[in-house]
């Protein structure tokens, strides 16, 4: 376990949040209280893996936000990283979890390629 802990977020995401915040200020609050759960380790998503279609964020976690017709509409997408000394959390996309959106942004940001199916 880390002795440490760092946590940041990509530089887009705060344009994530502009976006939802005007569409939906509600939501945009839970988001950053679900931000803040994660940044004190009261939360921790779940695992992403290979997915086809999209591509590998083996390395990233997820976490589900907004409810609607009893789904989620939001993921936050984020990578971890422990090296015994020092926890890096770093928050990559936030958004809709419909047609894997938020994931094909996270790879984009990652820099990663897209898997076909």
């Amino acid at each position: 376990m880390a002795r440490y802990r760092q946590f940041r977020a990509h530089p887009e995401v705060a344009e994530d949040l502009r976006a939802i915040r005007r569409h939906d200020e509600k939501l945009a609050v839970l988001i950053l209280r679900r931000i803040a759960d994660l940044r004190a380790g009261r939360v921790s998503g779940e695992p992403l893996e290979l997915l086809p279609g999209t591509g590998d964020l083996s390395d990233c976690r997820k976490l589900y936000v907004g409810l609607e017709y009893g789904r989620p509409t939001h993921r936050i997408v984020y990578g971890e990283h422990d090296d015994g000394v020092v926890e890096i959390i770093e928050v990559i996309t936030i958004g809709e979890r419909e047609a894997f959106a938020v994931y094909l942004t996270a790879l984009r940001r990652l820099g990663r390629a897209v898997q076909d199916e």
